[in-house]
C-alpha cells in the first residue's frame, strides 16, 4: 500500500530508517520501487538511524499490544467496568491510555493511568484525583505541561476507567496506598511531585504515606469544579458512574473523610505523618482561588512554601508555568511572584 502511494505519487526519494524483515517492499525483502516493470523509479536510502528507529517502532507496537491484551482482561464478578462508551462524549486527548492488572496487590482487577513525556527524567508529576472525580480532570495540567516534563495520572480503583469493585467496604486508604506504592515501583519512579486536587488534600495525602521518602515537592490545586463549572465538566464527572453500583469508591471515601473527622486542608493531617511527607519535600506549591484555605505557619516539615491567588483565565497554562519554573529550582523571590499575580498581569509574558 505505501508502495503503491510512493510510485502514483511519482516520490523521487524515499529515506527510511527501520527494515523490516518479514515482509518490507522497499529493499526489505523485495524492491518495488526499483522494479523494471514499471515506468517510475524511486530512489530509497535505507536504514538511517536504524537501531533508534527500530526501537522506536518497537515500543510503540509493544505497547498496543499491552492495550489489546488489557483490554480482554476478565472482570471479577465483584466488579464493575465503566465501558468505552462512557466516555463518547468527552474531548479527544492525545494521551496513550495504559494499563496494569499484574500487581500483587489488584488481585485480577485493571487500574488505568496515563504516563507521557520522557522516561529518563529523575522527577515525575504524579497527579492524584479527589475522592469525587476521576484522572480526566488534570487534562488541562497535563495539555499544558512542557513536552519535556514526565507525567503520570492514575485512575484509582473504583474510579474513571479503572475497575470498580461494588462493596464499599472492599476500599480501604492501606489497600489504595500499597497500589500507588506498586504502581511506582513497577514504573520505576524514585521521585515525584504530588499534583493533588482540591481541598481534601488532607485525605489524598494519607494515600501518599507509603511512597513519603519519594515525594520531592507538592501542588495542592483548587477543587476542579471551580477552576471549571461548564456542562462538559459536569458530565465529565458523571462519565465513569452510570449508576451508583459503579461508585462505591466514592462512598467510600466519603466516609473516610466523615469517620475520621478530616478537616479539608492538609494541616488535618497528623503532625508526626505531615513531617514524614515533608521531610524530603523541596517545596509546598499553593494555586487559591480567593483566599487561603490553610494558615502556612502550622504546617510542619522543612519546606520552602509559595501561596498563590489565581483568577486567570489561562489557568492551567499559568499554573504550569509557574510550578515547573519552581520544582526546576528557579530562583524567583516572593516579591517577583507578587508581581505576577497581581490584577491585570500575565505571567506568561
Amino acid at each position: 500500500m505505501c508502495s503503491g502511494a510512493v510510485l502514483n505519487s511519482r516520490v523521487s526519494r524515499l529515506v527510511f530508517g527501520a527494515f523490516e524483515p518479514k515482509t518490507g517492499a522497499v529493499g526489505s525483502v523485495v524492491n518495488l520501487l526499483d522494479s523494471a516493470q514499471l515506468n517510475h523509479h524511486t530512489e530509497v536510502s535505507g536504514g538511517v538511524l536504524a537501531e533508534a528507529c527500530a526501537s522506536i517502532l518497537s515500543q510503540f507496537f509493544k505497547s498496543k499490544r499491552r492495550i489489546s491484551a488489557a483490554g480482554r482482561v476478565p472482570l471479577r464478578e465483584d466488579a464493575l467496568r465503566t465501558p468505552e462508551s462512557a466516555f463518547a462524549s468527552l474531548s479527544s486527548t492525545n494521551w496513550p491510555p495504559s494499563y496494569v492488572t499484574d500487581l500483587r496487590s489488584l488481585q485480577g482487577l485493571r487500574m488505568h493511568y496515563v504516563d507521557v513525556g520522557p522516561r529518563d527524567l529523575n522527577v515525575t508529576w504524579l497527579c492524584i484525583h479527589d475522592s469525587t472525580s476521576w484522572g480526566y480532570i488534570f487534562k488541562g495540567f497535563v495539555d499544558a505541561m512542557p513536552d519535556t516534563e514526565r507525567v503520570l495520572v492514575p485512575d484509582l480503583i473504583g474510579f474513571g476507567r479503572s475497575d470498580k469493585p461494588k462493596k464499599v467496604s472492599f476500599h480501604q486508604i492501606e489497600w489504595h496506598c500499597q497500589v500507588l506504592v506498586e504502581l511506582l515501583e513497577r514504573l520505576e519512579l524514585q521521585s515525584v511531585i504530588l499534583v493533588l486536587d482540591g481541598w481534601y488534600s488532607g485525605l489524598l495525602m494519607r494515600l501518599c504515606e507509603g511512597f513519603a521518602s519519594r515525594v520531592h515537592g507538592v501542588v495542592v490545586l483548587p477543587p476542579s469544579a471551580e477552576i471549571n463549572s461548564s456542562e462538559e465538566a459536569r458530565s465529565m464527572y458523571r462519565c465513569p458512574f452510570p449508576d451508583q453500583g459503579y461508585s462505591a469508591a466514592m462512598r467510600a471515601f466519603s466516609n473516610f473523610i466523615e469517620q475520621q473527622k478530616l478537616v479539608p486542608t492538609i494541616k488535618s493531617l497528623p503532625a508526626e505523618f505531615s513531617e514524614k511527607l515533608f521531610s524530603q519535600s523541596k517545596w509546598l506549591f499553593l494555586i487559591e482561588r480567593d483566599k487561603p484555605f490553610f494558615e502556612m505557619e502550622k504546617l510542619p516539615g522543612p519546606i520552602k512554601y509559595i501561596s498563590i491567588y489565581t483568577n486567570k483565565n489561562e489557568y492551567f497554562s499559568w499554573v504550569v508555568s509557574c510550578a515547573v519554573s519552581y520544582f526546576n529550582e528557579i530562583r524567583v523571590s516572593a516579591r517577583e511572584i507578587s508581581k505576577l499575580t497581581s490584577a491585570g498581569a500575565d505571567p506568561l509574558v
